[in-house]
């Protein structure tokens, strides 16, 4: 018989992830290969796994729709693990040692915040000044905020599972009656805080890290979540009962809410691990070199 849409988008995705995963374990195998700085490789490699992860996972959630919720908590996990990891390479790149990071933190002076924080500090909370004064402080500040991320997601993707066992979760609503806007608020606003650190944190050290290319590596990451999250926005809208997108004799219900944007995610992440070749490189660790 005829090709379904659930077919093509299967197969689109099952195309997309043999590329992405052959390119990211390319590159993972030349770093393990040349793995002459271990602790900053390692973060490196977590890093270039959210290709494989999210790419697999995506296309299991095209076969296995009914699923589809439990298996995205997997990649959806990973996403804060890979910000987390992000944060730690650039601490890494400025002193191999944590201890010693935290001491030259000590002696610096933060920039101003960027904004919103810098009009929630001096218009709500009645700072003096738009920075913190103690660099240590303000270190705290941005590791507790790009780490929070990681227990709201992984509470985040719990109770997603929970919730959709128990019936409650609703993927398809957008009502507040439901658990699925409550979970997506708290995580959007969850990523919003590490980003805005992560952005703070890139302009206090971007003219030390200017050599390591800190933010094409943030794009690299970056990019992947950004459209994930709105992609997922904006089809939930588009696919709801009264949204623009609904299923036709061709185009099932199923593959318009899960089919499509897990095939984007596909086609997206073989473009995104082409990019890595260039954010994360392996020849600068080449054993030849460290040699």
């Amino acid at each position: 018989g005829s090709l379904k849409a659930h077919d093509i988008l299967l197969m689109i995705s099952i195309v997309c992830t043999i590329i992405a995963c052959n390119l990211s374990f390319y590159l993972i195998w030349r770093h393990l290969t040349n793995y002459t700085h271990p602790k900053t490789q390692k973060l490196i490699i977590r890093i270039l796994f959210m290709v494989p992860i999210y790419t697999i996972c995506c296309v299991f959630s095209i076969e296995y729709y009914k699923e589809h919720v439990y298996i995205a908590a997997i990649y959806e996990f990973y996403e804060s693990i890979v910000i987390a990891s992000f944060f730690l390479l650039l601490c890494r790149y400025l002193h191999i040692e944590m201890h010693s990071l935290r001491r030259a933190f000590a002696l610096i002076k933060p920039k101003p915040w960027l904004h919103p924080v810098r009009f929630f500090r001096m218009r709500v909370w009645r700072k003096k000044t738009n920075y913190t004064e103690d660099g240590l402080k303000w270190f705290g500040i941005i590791w507790a905020a790009v780490f929070q991320f990681c227990v709201v997601k992984f509470l985040g993707a719990l109770a997603k599972c929970i919730t959709e066992a128990a019936n409650v979760y609703c993927k398809e609503s957008g009502s507040f009656r439901h658990a699925r806007i409550w979970i997506q608020i708290i995580e959007i606003v969850s990523l919003f805080t590490a980003m805005l650190c992560l952005l703070q944190f890139y302009s206090q050290t971007s003219v030390v890290l200017a050599n390591r290319h800190p933010l094409l590596k943030f794009v690299a990451i970056k990019l992947i979540v950004f459209l994930f999250y709105a992609q997922s926005v904006s089809l939930v809208r588009l696919t709801t009962e009264d949204g623009k997108m609904q299923p036709t004799d061709k185009l099932s219900y199923p593959s318009l809410s899960v089919g499509i944007p897990n095939a984007l995610l596909c086609v997206e992440m073989a473009g995104v691990a082409v990019l890595h070749l260039w954010a994360y490189p392996w020849k600068e660790y080449s054993v030849n070199i460290a040699q």
